[in-house]
């Protein structure tokens, strides 16, 4: 399995690499069972969400010839596009000292909004795409 590495890292790297005037954003989510994972990040006036899941029975589709990494546990969304599976080797999910967002609550980050329930979460953009993710499936709607 390849290492990896947590994107508010790598996030927070590239910001401090960004030119002067570059604008960065970063946004953390975590469910209470600390299963799913999410980070929203705008760089630069492009603003995407991405989740990961730490156990789930759901099927991916089949690994892309061209992907060496992880797969089938991530996806990602832009502000208005449709959302995709995440050839990655980093992760979202969370770490000690991730905050947790209640079961109950909407977390919102620009154009996103997350409902975060027992039964999973559901996370759209502005368009009203995204997916519903939980242990038992993971479900992409566009």
């Amino acid at each position: 399995m390849t290492p990896r590495r947590a994107i508010p890292l790598l996030a927070a790297l590239a910001a401090a690499a960004l030119p002067a005037g570059a604008q960065a954003a970063v946004k953390e989510l975590a469910t209470p069972s600390r299963n799913i994972g999410c980070i929203g990040a705008t760089l630069d006036g492009r603003t995407t969400l991405r989740c990961d899941i730490r156990e789930t029975r759901a099927v991916a589709p089949p690994r892309p010839r061209n992907c060496p990494l992880e797969w089938g546990d991530a996806v990602e969304m832009t502000a208005t596009g449709r959302p995709f599976w995440v050839c990655h080797g980093d992760t979202a999910l969370p770490g000690p000292g991730r905050r947790v967002t209640p079961y109950g609550s909407t977390w919102r980050f620009g154009p996103f909004t997350c409902t975060v329930r027992v039964a999973g979460l559901t996370c759209r953009n502005r368009a009203g795409r995204g997916w519903f993710m939980s242990r038992e499936r993971i479900r992409l709607f566009s």
